[in-house]
């Protein structure tokens, strides 16, 4: 799966525990343990659509470990938590993911723009290279090229050594 697709972190309501949904959940249900498995199941739900980029199928998001995941689809459908494909709402979803797409391509759209510019103002320039492949450009933090052994530590007087002088570190 790639990155582009999905994301590492779901953007989660800090109050899903009170959401009113959870709430009706709880009332309806009147037990604690179950009650935890449903939220298990829809967290695991939330998150596996997040990471994957699209809303994926209670079935498919629930742990391997979790059984009875057709009676804990039917109490998170009947609240509204999911809709009756075992999927987050589209509506929340795009209210949610949406919004999160949209700032992750505005951000890559800023990161292109920054890299042309810098691309662009580096080959005006005409500078060379040091041994390392640093171009001299403060905005560049990768070297170009890369020297072929491990360089040796010189020191002052330009005799290789193994050791680093203590002043300079």
């Amino acid at each position: 799966m790639s990155r582009d697709e999905g994301f590492r972190n779901a953007d989660v309501d800090v109050g899903l525990l009170d959401d009113p949904k959870v709430r009706q959940l709880v009332r309806s249900t009147r037990d604690e343990a179950l009650v935890a498995r449903c939220l298990v199941a829809y967290v695991a739900t939330l998150t596996s659509s997040w990471g994957q980029g699209q809303r994926v199928a209670l079935e498919d998001a629930a742990p391997l470990w979790m059984t009875g995941v057709s009676d804990l689809r039917d109490r998170l459908v009947d609240v509204g938590l999911i809709d009756p494909d075992g999927r987050i709402p589209e509506r929340a979803w795009e209210s949610w993911y949406g919004q999160a797409q949209q700032r992750k391509e505005n951000l890559r759209e800023r990161w292109r723009r920054a890299n042309t510019a810098r691309k662009g103002k580096a080959d005006s320039k005409v500078t060379a290279l040091s041994p390392r492949g640093y171009s001299g450009d403060p905005l560049r933090t990768v070297p170009d090229r890369f020297p072929s052994d491990p360089s040796v530590p010189v020191s002052r007087n330009g005799a290789r050594t193994n050791e680093v002088d203590a002043d300079v570190v």
